[in-house]
């Protein structure tokens, strides 16, 4: 639907910023997560191949891909506070995400400071 809606009017202004929420999950798999890593997946691939398609008229096309942020879907998905505490534990910065953890990427990749990063 974006290539038919938005894409046109950023194209025609030589200008924009698509930025979209993948996941960690789609770089390398869950257990039990299969259908949750595909979509994310796509996103991804998704995300490479707009970037090609759009680069040359100036909109930058990016995801971010966090890992587990403690939204009620996260909390759901882990079950229970013990499978929170795991992945706490195994976490490189021995914490889950945040919602706001979210926003600097996006900020970042809305200002003319990623003006040179795409895909």
């Amino acid at each position: 639907m974006m290539r038919q809606t938005i894409m046109p009017h950023m194209r025609e202004r030589k200008s924009g910023r698509v930025i979209n929420i993948a996941s960690i999950a789609g770089r390398q798999g869950v257990p039990t997560q299969g259908h949750y890593a595909a979509t994310k997946s796509a996103v991804i691939t998704l995300t490479r191949v707009l970037a090609q398609e759009a680069g040359m008229d100036g909109v930058t096309v990016n995801a971010i891909c966090p890992s587990i942020i403690l939204t009620e879907m996260g909390r759901n998905n882990l079950g229970s506070e013990e499978a929170v505490r795991h992945w706490e534990d195994v976490a490189a910065l021995k914490r889950l995400g945040k919602p706001e953890d979210v926003v600097g990427p996006a900020l970042f990749f809305a200002s003319a400071q990623s003006d040179f990063i795409t895909g």
